[in-house]
């Protein structure tokens, strides 16, 4: 807990700004976000704001549909960012991108009705991202992209978390359509164990389930050439026992004759 206190980035910019944004929202007032480079904690803050603020964030579809605009579409730097580029030579690999997820997952904590989704479509999310399979977050822009052409090399990640949506589904959803208002003091923060524990429970029973499973098959193949070497004995009964006339003839060695059979 001291080093959670430590890293501070959850009091000082993502909770407490976020929440400050949202309020002035909330106030009727416009309001302008933009940190030094306008790709970091730009998107941080106006997603996160945007999660509290609109129900529709907190399904499915729309919060793929935040990732995309604030994340994907608006300039942040993905591919340095989550060191996803072999030119990315500068240090600029940082976790913005994480501590984003890691404040959704704070809110899920103290709001664990209010998300379609559970804390391990984020963690899916994530490990997808930083693969390389799907090509959404290689490239630092939309216009990077299409002249790496990515999407003509790769597979859409959103398209496939779409697809895949009733194994992270929360069911204990139940839809709030007002404002999120989260408590942002330290002691209301929840370490992530399923993110940052390299043993993991939940990696535990995948590799248990996927090793059931392998043994189910193996047994239903088994079962399978069993009866199929069944099947043939019975259509050809005949006797296999080798007889002595059925014996190879003696092999000849140059230096010493003939030798018995082996």
């Amino acid at each position: 807990m001291p080093a959670l206190r430590g890293c501070g980035f959850f009091s000082t910019l993502v909770l407490d700004v976020s929440n400050t944004v949202k309020k002035v929202v909330q106030e009727g007032r416009a309001c302008f976000v933009h940190c030094s480079d306008g790709w970091d904690r730009t998107s941080q803050v106006c997603a996160g704001a945007a999660l509290m603020l609109c129900p529709r964030y907190r399904t499915f579809t729309g919060f793929l549909s935040l990732i995309h605009k604030d994340w994907i579409s608006f300039g942040h730097k993905c591919a340095d960012r989550l060191n996803l580029s072999r030119e990315n030579s500068d240090g600029e690999a940082s976790p913005i991108f994480l501590q984003f997820l890691e404040f959704v997952y704070q809110l899920m904590q103290q709001f664990p009705q209010s998300f379609e989704f559970t804390s391990s479509f984020l963690i899916e999310i994530y490990e997808k991202a930083i693969s390389c399979t799907y090509g959404d977050f290689c490239g630092n822009s939309i216009k990077q992209r299409e002249e790496i052409g990515v999407f003509k090399n790769t597979k859409c990640l959103l398209n496939h978390l779409s697809k895949n949506r009733e194994k992270f589904r929360n069911h204990l959803f139940k839809e709030y359509l007002g404002v999120l208002e989260p408590e942002v003091d330290m002691c209301f923060i929840k370490f992530w164990s399923e993110m940052y524990h390299a043993t993991r429970e939940n990696l535990v029973n995948d590799a248990i389930e996927q090793l059931v499973n392998e043994n189910d098959s193996l047994r239903e193949t088994v079962k399978m050439l069993e009866e199929a070497v069944n099947g043939h004995s019975e259509k050809n009964p005949k006797n296999t026992q080798v007889s002595k006339d059925d014996e190879p003839p003696p092999i000849k060695n140059s230096t010493s004759g003939l030798l018995g059979p082996l």
